[in-house]
């Protein structure tokens, strides 16, 4: 097999994740199905999730479906229409879902100062260097003052 380097456009990685959200085998790898649950154990009693919880980089809806079960009021993004489809499928239905949208870290889905806490779980590390000045502009103006941004990244 030989190594090539991909170019990851905004179109390609939007779809390598429709792909992957898809994909059943690879729906167990997902961090927020995994780890969802020790991430919220660990930030307990240190974040309120009250007002707008914003899970950036949603996925299927994994770490979301965890918000919704302990009556937090979110809204999901992802760059991926499949994933969010497959989030309002899962949990369309469920009042503290309050929106899904498909929108990227580099132009967020979402008004100035909307966002109390706002989750990055495995995202940051999949951005192209060149934008991420653009990036935490987004997040600047997308956090509300004193609001606070949750971020995991590997390990490796």
């Amino acid at each position: 097999m030989m190594y090539h380097e991909i170019e990851w456009t905004p179109e390609r990685i939007k779809s390598f994740w429709d792909y992957y959200s898809m994909n059943p085998s690879k729906n167990k790898i997902y961090f927020g199905k995994m780890f969802g649950d020790a991430v919220l154990r660990v930030i307990k009693g240190k974040i309120n999730l009250k007002g707008s919880v914003v899970d950036m980089g949603c996925g299927p809806g994994y770490f979301t479906s965890k918000l919704v079960a302990k009556n937090v009021s979110c809204i999901a993004v992802d760059s991926s229409p499949k994933s969010i489809e497959l989030v309002n499928q899962n949990l369309g239905h469920d009042q503290n879902l309050l929106r899904t949208q498909v929108g990227d870290l580099h132009n967020m889905p979402l008004d100035d100062n909307e966002a109390d806490v706002l989750f990055l779980m495995e995202v940051i590390e999949h951005l192209d260097a060149s934008f991420t000045n653009q990036v935490f502009s987004e997040l600047r103006r997308v956090i509300k003052p004193n609001g606070i941004l949750v971020v995991t990244v590997p390990n490796e």
